[in-house]
C-alpha cells in the first residue's frame, strides 16, 4: 500500500512538531503517528464504501483487510498490527545459531487478552458478539470473520452497512486501531520477514526454519524460497480425498492437486481465492541498521 508510507511520514512530521512543545518522547511521537495513519486509512476506506453503497454496491460493507507495519529508528523496532498478518525477527549469533522470533500476535476475537482489550475499547462485553462453529469450536464474528481488528468490514462497525434480516445491530464489533509494540534491536538481528495470513497458513514456523537453513544471507533468495514453498503447499493441499454422504451412502471423492502454472493462470480475485488466501510477503534487511 503505497499511500501508507506517505501518510505515516506526514503524520510523523506533524506529531514531532507539536510534540516537542509538549515534551513527548520519540516513542510517544511514533506511536501517535501510527495511530493517526491507521485512522486516516480507515477514513479513506469508509469514504469509498459509502460512495459505493450510494451506487447500490452493498458488498463493500462486508469486505476488509488488515495490516502489519514497521518503523525502524536506530536500534529500535516499532511494530503496529491490526489483524492476522504476522512477522518474524531473524537473528544469527556469533556461534552461528539462527533464531526466528515473532514480532506480533494474530489478533483474533476469541483470544482472552484480545477479548479484554476489545471490552475496554468498546466498553461492552464483546463475548456476546461471538458465535461459535459447532464442528471445530472456532470463534467467528458475522461475515465469517475471525480477526478482532482490521480496516473495513463496516457492517460490523456501522449500522448503515448492517444488512442482516431480523437482527439488530449491536456493534461495533471490531476496531481498525493497531496494537503497537516496541522492540530493541542488536547486532545479531539480520532481517525481518513480514507476511499476510495467506503465507503463514502454508508456511509454519518449522517450515520457515527449514527454509532459512538453506539460505540465511540473501534476502531476495529468502523471499523467493518462502514464496515457492507456500505455492507448492497450496498446489498440494488442493489435492485431497474426502467422504460425503449421499442418500445414506458414503461416496469417496478424489480431487487432484493443481499445477502451479495452472493456478497462476487463474488470475487474481475471487477465482484464485477459491484456492488460497491472498499472499503478501516482505523481507527487510537489518544488517546495517545496528549502531
Amino acid at each position: 500500500m503505497e499511500v501508507f508510507p506517505r501518510k505515516f511520514q506526514k503524520n510523523l512530521s506533524d506529531s514531532h512538531e507539536f510534540s516537542q512543545e509538549l515534551g513527548f518522547s520519540l516513542d510517544q511521537i511514533i506511536i501517535d503517528s501510527f495511530e493517526r495513519t491507521y485512522d486516516s486509512i480507515e477514513k479513506g476506506f469508509l469514504k469509498i464504501a459509502r460512495k459505493a453503497k450510494s451506487m447500490g454496491l452493498l458488498k463493500t460493507g462486508t469486505v476488509g483487510t488488515c495490516a502489519l507495519t514497521i518503523f525502524v529508528q536506530d536500534n529500535k523496532l516499532y511494530v503496529a498490527s491490526n489483524g492476522e498478518c504476522k512477522g518474524f525477527l531473524c537473528s544469527l549469533d556469533k556461534e552461528g545459531h539462527k533464531n526466528c522470533s515473532k514480532i506480533n500476535k494474530k489478533l483474533k476475537k476469541a483470544l482472552g487478552k484480545e477479548e479484554e482489550k476489545q471490552n475496554v475499547i468498546f466498553e461492552v462485553d464483546s463475548k456476546k458478539k461471538l458465535r461459535k462453529m459447532k464442528k471445530n469450536k472456532i470463534f467467528y464474528l458475522e461475515n465469517n470473520l475471525q480477526s478482532a481488528r482490521g480496516f473495513g468490514d463496516f457492517s460490523l462497525k456501522y449500522p448503515e452497512f448492517y444488512e442482516e434480516k431480523d437482527a439488530e445491530f449491536n456493534g461495533p464489533k471490531i476496531t481498525h486501531r493497531p496494537e503497537i509494540k516496541i522492540m530493541e534491536l542488536n547486532e545479531n538481528d539480520k532481517f525481518l520477514i513480514l507476511g499476510s495470513d495467506g503465507v503463514w497458513e502454508m508456511v509454519k514456523k518449522e517450515n520457515l526454519e527449514g527454509i532459512l537453513e538453506k539460505s540465511f544471507e540473501d534476502i531476495y533468495t529468502i523471499a523467493e524460497n518462502i514464496y515457492n514453498f507456500a505455492f507448492m503447499e497450496i498446489c498440494e493441499k488442493n489435492g485431497q480425498i474426502y467422504l460425503k454422504k449421499k442418500k445414506n451412502i458414503y461416496v469417496l471423492f478424489l480431487i487432484l492437486g493443481i499445477e502451479k502454472e495452472e493456478l497462476l493462470n487463474k488470475g487474481l480475485g475471487e477465482e484464485r481465492r477459491k484456492y488460497h488466501n491472498d499472499i503478501s510477503l516482505m523481507v527487510v534487511d537489518l544488517k546495517n541498521q545496528f549502531r
